[in-house]
Protein backbone atom coordinates (compact mmCIF):
# COMPACT_ATOMS: atom_id res chain seq x y z
CA UNK A 1 0.00 0.00 0.00
CA UNK A 2 1.20 3.53 -0.72
CA UNK A 3 1.01 5.46 2.55
CA UNK A 4 2.87 8.65 1.68
CA UNK A 5 3.14 10.96 4.69
CA UNK A 6 -0.02 9.55 6.25
CA UNK A 7 1.96 6.96 8.21
CA UNK A 8 5.68 7.29 8.93
CA UNK A 9 7.43 4.83 11.24
CA UNK A 10 10.00 7.13 12.86
CA UNK A 11 7.89 10.25 13.47
CA UNK A 12 4.30 11.13 14.20
CA UNK A 13 2.30 13.29 11.85
CA UNK A 14 1.27 16.80 12.80
CA UNK A 15 -2.02 17.64 11.10
CA UNK A 16 -1.46 21.35 10.58
CA UNK A 17 -4.00 24.11 10.93
CA UNK A 18 -5.57 25.35 7.73
CA UNK A 19 -7.27 28.61 6.83
CA UNK A 20 -10.91 29.04 7.70
CA UNK A 21 -13.18 28.57 4.67
CA UNK A 22 -14.40 31.87 3.15
CA UNK A 23 -18.05 31.03 4.00
CA UNK A 24 -18.70 32.76 7.36
CA UNK A 25 -21.02 29.93 8.44
CA UNK A 26 -18.54 27.16 7.65
CA UNK A 27 -16.82 25.54 10.62
CA UNK A 28 -13.05 25.79 11.00
CA UNK A 29 -11.33 22.62 9.73
CA UNK A 30 -10.32 20.19 12.49
CA UNK A 31 -7.33 18.36 10.95
CA UNK A 32 -6.42 16.18 13.96
CA UNK A 33 -9.97 14.83 14.19
CA UNK A 34 -9.87 14.08 10.45
CA UNK A 35 -6.47 12.41 10.83
CA UNK A 36 -7.65 10.23 13.73
CA UNK A 37 -10.59 9.04 11.68
CA UNK A 38 -8.28 8.30 8.74
CA UNK A 39 -5.80 6.40 10.93
CA UNK A 40 -8.60 4.20 12.22
CA UNK A 41 -9.76 3.52 8.66
CA UNK A 42 -6.20 2.66 7.62
CA UNK A 43 -5.91 0.31 10.60
CA UNK A 44 -8.80 -1.79 9.25
CA UNK A 45 -7.09 -2.31 5.88
CA UNK A 46 -5.29 -5.52 5.01
CA UNK A 47 -1.86 -5.23 3.44
CA UNK A 48 1.53 -6.79 4.00
CA UNK A 49 3.82 -3.84 3.32
CA UNK A 50 3.15 -0.12 3.46
CA UNK A 51 5.38 2.29 1.58
CA UNK A 52 5.80 5.47 3.54
CA UNK A 53 6.93 8.81 2.15
CA UNK A 54 9.99 8.62 4.42
CA UNK A 55 12.00 5.78 5.89
CA UNK A 56 11.76 2.02 5.68
CA UNK A 57 8.72 0.09 4.52
CA UNK A 58 6.11 -0.53 7.23
CA UNK A 59 5.42 -4.22 7.85
CA UNK A 60 2.96 -3.94 10.75
CA UNK A 61 0.78 -0.90 10.15
CA UNK A 62 -1.69 -1.85 12.88
CA UNK A 63 0.98 -1.92 15.59
CA UNK A 64 2.38 1.41 14.37
CA UNK A 65 -1.08 2.99 14.31
CA UNK A 66 -1.81 1.67 17.82
CA UNK A 67 1.43 3.26 19.05
CA UNK A 68 0.63 6.55 17.35
CA UNK A 69 -2.91 6.60 18.73
CA UNK A 70 -1.50 5.98 22.22
CA UNK A 71 0.98 8.85 21.78
CA UNK A 72 -1.81 11.15 20.60
CA UNK A 73 -3.85 10.09 23.63
CA UNK A 74 -0.96 10.92 25.98
CA UNK A 75 -0.51 14.39 24.44
CA UNK A 76 -4.26 15.08 24.58
CA UNK A 77 -4.37 14.08 28.25
CA UNK A 78 -1.33 16.25 29.00
CA UNK A 79 -2.99 19.29 27.43
CA UNK A 80 -6.24 18.50 29.25
CA UNK A 81 -4.29 18.39 32.53
CA UNK A 82 -2.63 21.74 31.75
CA UNK A 83 -6.01 23.36 31.02
CA UNK A 84 -7.49 21.82 34.18
CA UNK A 85 -4.66 23.42 36.21
CA UNK A 86 -5.05 26.81 34.62
CA UNK A 87 -7.11 28.15 31.70
CA UNK A 88 -4.80 29.27 28.91
CA UNK A 89 -4.56 30.31 25.27
CA UNK A 90 -3.23 27.88 22.68
CA UNK A 91 0.03 29.84 22.58
CA UNK A 92 0.42 29.68 26.36
CA UNK A 93 -0.12 25.92 26.23
CA UNK A 94 2.42 25.56 23.40
CA UNK A 95 4.98 27.53 25.43
CA UNK A 96 4.26 25.31 28.42
CA UNK A 97 5.14 22.24 26.36
CA UNK A 98 7.92 23.42 24.02
CA UNK A 99 9.20 26.58 25.76
CA UNK A 100 11.19 28.76 23.29
CA UNK A 101 10.42 26.47 20.35
CA UNK A 102 6.83 27.73 20.50
CA UNK A 103 8.20 31.16 19.55
CA UNK A 104 10.53 29.96 16.80
CA UNK A 105 8.11 27.40 15.31
CA UNK A 106 4.68 28.84 16.11
CA UNK A 107 2.82 27.29 13.16
CA UNK A 108 3.86 23.73 14.04
CA UNK A 109 3.46 24.06 17.80
CA UNK A 110 0.10 25.84 17.53
CA UNK A 111 -1.10 23.25 15.00
CA UNK A 112 -0.28 20.50 17.48
CA UNK A 113 -1.90 22.21 20.45
CA UNK A 114 -5.00 23.33 18.54
CA UNK A 115 -5.51 19.82 17.20
CA UNK A 116 -5.60 18.40 20.72
CA UNK A 117 -7.78 21.25 21.95
CA UNK A 118 -10.23 20.57 19.09
CA UNK A 119 -10.37 16.97 20.27
CA UNK A 120 -10.95 17.99 23.89
CA UNK A 121 -13.67 20.47 22.89
CA UNK A 122 -15.37 17.82 20.74
CA UNK A 123 -15.28 15.42 23.70
CA UNK A 124 -16.84 18.08 25.99
CA UNK A 125 -13.77 18.12 28.25
CA UNK A 126 -12.62 21.65 27.40
CA UNK A 127 -14.40 24.74 26.14
CA UNK A 128 -13.34 27.88 24.31
CA UNK A 129 -14.02 31.22 25.98
CA UNK A 130 -13.46 34.57 24.26
CA UNK A 131 -11.77 36.98 26.67
CA UNK A 132 -11.03 40.38 25.18
CA UNK A 133 -10.51 38.93 21.67
CA UNK A 134 -8.25 36.15 22.97
CA UNK A 135 -9.54 32.58 22.94
CA UNK A 136 -8.88 30.93 26.27
CA UNK A 137 -9.39 27.21 26.83
CA UNK A 138 -10.86 26.16 30.13
CA UNK A 139 -12.28 23.01 31.68
CA UNK A 140 -15.76 22.42 30.32
CA UNK A 141 -18.69 22.85 32.60
CA UNK A 142 -20.09 19.59 33.86
CA UNK A 143 -20.62 17.19 30.97
CA UNK A 144 -21.84 13.61 30.86
CA UNK A 145 -18.50 12.32 29.61
CA UNK A 146 -16.56 14.04 32.38
CA UNK A 147 -18.86 12.49 34.96
CA UNK A 148 -17.75 8.99 33.98
CA UNK A 149 -14.96 7.59 36.12
CA UNK A 150 -13.29 5.88 33.17
CA UNK A 151 -13.49 6.52 29.48
CA UNK A 152 -11.36 5.85 26.48
CA UNK A 153 -10.53 8.85 24.33
CA UNK A 154 -10.08 6.56 21.35
CA UNK A 155 -13.55 5.11 21.79
CA UNK A 156 -15.07 8.53 22.43
CA UNK A 157 -13.40 9.99 19.31
CA UNK A 158 -15.33 7.63 17.07
CA UNK A 159 -18.55 9.42 17.91
CA UNK A 160 -17.11 12.92 17.39
CA UNK A 161 -18.32 14.62 14.22
CA UNK A 162 -15.41 16.30 12.46
CA UNK A 163 -17.28 18.93 10.45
Amino acid sequence: ALLGDHLIAHISANPVITPVPPDPGAPRPRPLLDYLRSLRQTRTMSFTVGLSGHGDPITDHRLLIDRQLAAIDRRTRRIESMVRSRPASAHQLARGIWRDRAGTEPWLTLSEVLGHLDRLVALDLVEEVDRDDVVIFTTARRSARRQQKKYSMQTADRAVPCR
